[in-house]
C-alpha cells in the first residue's frame, strides 16, 4: 500500500469504505507484540549491534537480561509461528467460499511477523553467543580491559555494551518500580538516541497490553556470566 493511499484512508469518512478499513488495520496494529516488533526490526546482516543501558546498572544483569530474552522469545514465537502455519492451512478454502477472506489474511500477516522476529531473535542469540566465545576464548579476559569513564569496559565484538548517564537521568530506574515511565519521558529518551515516534509506539502498545514489568524477565537463580 502506498504512502498517498494510508493518507487518503486516515482521511477519509469514518462510514466509509476506507475509513473503515483504516479502523481495522489501525487495530491489526495495535495488537501486534511489541518485542516481537523490536526482535523483528533486528537487521539480518548486522555484524555488530550496540546495547545502551541506563549507568548505574550491572552490565552483567544487561548481558542476562538479554541473553534470556533471546533465548525464551524465540521458543515462544517458534511455537506461535508453527500455530499461525496451520491457522493459514486451515483458512486457505476461505478462497473458494463465498465469504469473507479476513481470517486467512489476518494469519498471513501473523505468521509474517512471527517469522521475522523468530529471525531477529535467532540472529541476537547468535550475536550474544559469538560474544560470549570471544569473551572466554584466547582474548585478553574482560576483567583486564580498560574501563570506560561509565564502567562499562571496551572491547571489540559482535556486541557493544555501553553505560549511558543521560539514559539514566531520563530513565531514573529507581522509581521505576513505583510508577511507569510516561510518554514525556519515552519521547525525551528517541528525541536523545532517535527513534522517537516507533520508541513511543511500542511503549504505548505495551501499555495496553497490560505490560506493568517484564514479565518475561529470568530467574534470579539464572545463571549469570
Amino acid at each position: 500500500m502506498s504512502q498517498n493511499e494510508w493518507h487518503r484512508m486516515e482521511n477519509a469518512s469514518k462510514r466509509s469504505l476506507r475509513g473503515v478499513t483504516y479502523r481495522f488495520a489501525q487495530w491489526v496494529l495495535s495488537k501486534r507484540d511489541p518485542m516481537a516488533t523490536f526482535l523483528g526490526s533486528i537487521p539480518q546482516e548486522a555484524e555488530q549491534l550496540e546495547v545502551i543501558f541506563p549507568g548505574g546498572i550491572p552490565e552483567r544483569m544487561v548481558r542476562r537480561r538479554l541473553r534470556m530474552l533471546a533465548m525464551y522469545r524465540k521458543k515462544e514465537l517458534k511455537s506461535q509461528t508453527w500455530k499461525w502455519w496451520g491457522a493459514t492451512a486451515a483458512s486457505i478454502p476461505l478462497f473458494i467460499l463465498p465469504v469473507t477472506n479476513l481470517p486467512l489474511y489476518w494469519a498471513v500477516y501473523q505468521l509474517h511477523i512471527s517469522r521475522k522476529a523468530v529471525k531477529g531473535a535467532t540472529k541476537l542469540e547468535g550475536l550474544i553467543l559469538e560474544w560470549e566465545k570471544q569473551r572466554w576464548g584466547e582474548a585478553t579476559s574482560l576483567e583486564r580491559l580498560p574501563q570506560t569513564e561509565n564502567g562499562s569496559r571496551k572491547r571489540d565484538g559482535p556486541l557493544q555494551y555501553k553505560a549511558s548517564k543521560v539514559l539514566a537521568e531520563l530513565v531514573d530506574p529507581s522509581s521505576r518500580k513505583e510508577e511507569a515511565i510516561s510518554d514525556a519521558t519515552v519521547c525525551s529518551i528517541g528525541e536523545e538516541f532517535g527513534g522517537k515516534e516507533e520508541l513511543l509506539e511500542l511503549v504505548q502498545r505495551a501499555r495496553r497490553l497490560g505490560w506493568g514489568r517484564d514479565i518475561h524477565a529470568p530467574p534470579d537463580s539464572a545463571p549469570v556470566t
